[in-house]
């Protein structure tokens, strides 16, 4: 399998990247299957065209099965690896020109199937004949074993984290959030998290927000986790120890770390804005966010974009805390999340939902997605790349070299 990144930009590191080192890491023990990843380096005599770095690899680290094409479209890349019988992916991951009649259509006579992060998208695509797959983002966080932070007796703080000014809620919202978890005396922060550099410390968010006596309306909801048991989670015996080549455990393991889960109680989740994307692009990003605060063993409650509300499902999460849209709804939720009881067991839901979406996870249901799409496109697969060509291990070098 090869992972082929289309554009440098930040995707490539938790799409192909990371994959990459668990698959390669894991292959004697799990799977069996051989992964690499093409390098933006020229060829051997100079070359920098897509179609001759891809023909310089395939020699070196043998013949594909399948190649992921890593969030853009590009048919030069379809053409060479289809020459090689491999099954052939775009991954369109949060590219909006993913979401269009027009691209749906040069999708289908391109690729064997696409990958995209709600069953919203899905259908839209194959509403116009293309073969489309769910598989959500991942976190980054490769711990196999997870310990909760000690949870306070009662609601006293809500953190929404960003990558950057325009993923932000709108004024309007803004209003909202603040006039909400001020009447539940609650203070609401931002947490910043750029793509570059480290997790930012917790920022007060609301410029006045004065202290509440209010009362909590709705009811308490302790009983909310008597509904969040997960169907999906079992004894994975796995016990290796994936390294953090990517350098991804700076959102994980940091003093900023350590004081957001001494400060923030819930985690907000709402769409970006100030984008200028489509709705239909907004509407349909990818769950990350959400998956990085069930890493952070913090409970969530969400604006009801597909990808937080699929997520959601997929661990049994209350509905009722994932269909946030105005102000009383996020009064209704902050009250049934008020106790110590109720978000004691939405952290063990959560914790349960980061199990399933870790990088390991992700990188075999990537494989399982293959041998799906193989399937269903009557595509045999080519075994020859996993015993001819040399090995790809990730590197730091690698990294640093942009791919």
């Amino acid at each position: 399998m090869v992972f082929v990144p289309v554009i440098p930009l930040a995707s490539i590191v938790m799409r192909g990247m990371m994959p990459l080192s668990v698959l390669n890491s894991t292959r004697g023990q799990l799977h069996g299957t051989r992964v690499s990843y093409l390098t933006y380096a020229k060829t051997p005599n100079g070359s920098s065209s897509m179609g001759d770095r891809l023909e310089h690899h395939f020699s070196v680290y043998g013949r594909p099965s399948a190649c992921i094409v890593i969030k853009y479209h590009d048919a030069t890349v379809a053409t060479h690896c289809k020459k090689y019988g491999a099954v052939v992916l775009l991954d369109c991951i949060d590219n909006h020109r993913c979401i269009s009649a027009k691209a749906a259509e040069a999708f289908k006579t391109t690729y064997d199937g696409v990958i995209v992060q709600t069953r919203t998208h899905a259908k839209m695509l194959s509403d116009h004949g293309t073969r489309a797959i769910v598989q959500p983002h991942p976190h980054g966080d490769h711990k196999r074993k997870r310990v909760a932070h000690p949870l306070r007796n009662r609601l006293l703080s809500v953190g929404l984290i960003y990558g950057d000014a325009k993923n932000r809620p709108d004024s309007k919202s803004m209003a909202a959030i603040c006039n909400a978890c001020a009447r539940m005396n609650a203070t609401f922060y931002f947490i910043n998290s750029p793509n570059t550099g480290m997790l930012r410390p917790p920022m007060k968010a609301c410029s006045k927000q004065e202290p509440s006596q209010y009362a909590c309306t709705h009811g308490d909801g302790a009983v909310l986790g008597e509904r969040c048991q997960s169907e999906h989670i079992g004894h994975f015996r796995y016990r290796g120890n994936l390294s953090d080549v990517t350098g991804q455990h700076r959102f994980y393991d940091s003093p900023s770390n350590e004081k957001l889960k001494e400060t923030i109680d819930v985690g907000l989740l709402w769409p970006p804005g100030h984008r200028k994307d489509s709705f239909d692009a907004v509407n349909n990003r990818p769950p990350t966010r959400m998956h990085w605060w069930w890493a952070q063993s913090i409970p969530v409650m969400a604006y009801p974009m597909p990808a937080y509300v699929e997520a959601s499902e997929r661990i049994n999460y209350p509905a009722s805390l994932v269909n946030l849209r105005t102000q009383e709804d996020i009064e209704r939720a902050l009250c049934a999340m008020h106790s110590r009881r109720s978000r004691m067991s939405l952290q063990r839901a959560v914790m349960r939902g980061a199990f399933l979406t870790t990088p390991l996870h992700a990188a075999l249901e990537l494989l399982t997605t293959i041998c799906v799409v193989a399937k269903a496109a009557n595509i045999e697969l080519n075994r020859g790349a996993v015993t001819t060509g040399e090995d790809q291990l990730m590197t730091r070098q690698l990294i640093k070299g942009g791919g």
